[in-house]
């Protein structure tokens, strides 16, 4: 943590509120749709936003705008924050009949999966897609994905900076005439408790954060 935030109760709100929603998740049977769930989700993003956005931070502007980039980045704070907003993100785009592809590590993509079918979302709506295989997937024009046909949504979670930076110049490279929108996910512990300066810091800057609109359960980027 900053020096300058040895006062700031942000990391200790954010813990307990992590763990309140753990804990409402299972009293609510993993309900994703559940009104209790989505706004305690909703306070974190405001509470995240908060920290990383704070002036005493020289790593990120201290607003939050639209770049004009069809990508962005969900800061989360545990798994079950990140699965209510995934589980949101997703589902707006089923309804939107877009095509949605998941690339993050295969533990977690399982048990994102199995909220997913707990609350009613069915398997093909949704792929797994190795980031590895992403580059030559594009350029065979691979016939598993749709992505020069029909507008998609694709989730990236860069878990190691190479990772980040490889899938983000693959991407950009490979989609750029592709109606592909890219939620890059990233955990927001890295920067809340470590303060972690790296080239990945930079590369988030520019990027629109992804949140639900409070009380209205609709999405901005």
């Amino acid at each position: 943590m900053r020096v300058l935030c040895n006062n700031c109760g942000l990391k200790c709100h954010i813990k307990e509120w992590k763990e309140r929603l753990d804990d409402l998740l299972a009293k609510k049977q993993n309900n994703l749709l559940d009104d209790e769930v989505i706004c305690l989700s909703q306070s974190i993003d405001d509470l995240i936003s908060d920290c990383i956005n704070c002036n005493t931070s020289n790593l990120y502007s201290s607003n939050r705008r639209n770049t004009g980039e069809r990508d962005s980045i969900l800061y989360y704070y545990g798994e079950q924050h990140l699965i209510v907003n995934l589980y949101n993100y997703i589902e707006e785009g089923i309804r939107s009949k877009e095509n949605i592809y998941i690339s993050v590590e295969k533990n977690l993509y399982k048990r994102l999966e199995n909220y997913l079918i707990i609350n009613r979302i069915p398997t093909e709506k949704f792929k797994f897609m190795c980031l590895k295989d992403i580059k030559s997937m594009i350029e065979n024009n691979d016939k598993s994905i749709k992505l020069r046909e029909e507008k998609s949504r694709w989730i990236v979670q860069p878990s190691l900076q190479k990772h980040f930076l490889y899938a983000e110049s693959t991407l950009n490279k490979h989609t750029k005439d592709l109606d592909l929108d890219i939620l890059y996910v990233y955990d927001a512990y890295e920067h809340i408790h470590r303060n972690a300066k790296s080239e990945l810091s930079s590369k988030l800057l520019g990027k629109c954060q992804y949140s639900l609109k409070r009380e209205s359960h609709e999405l901005w980027v």
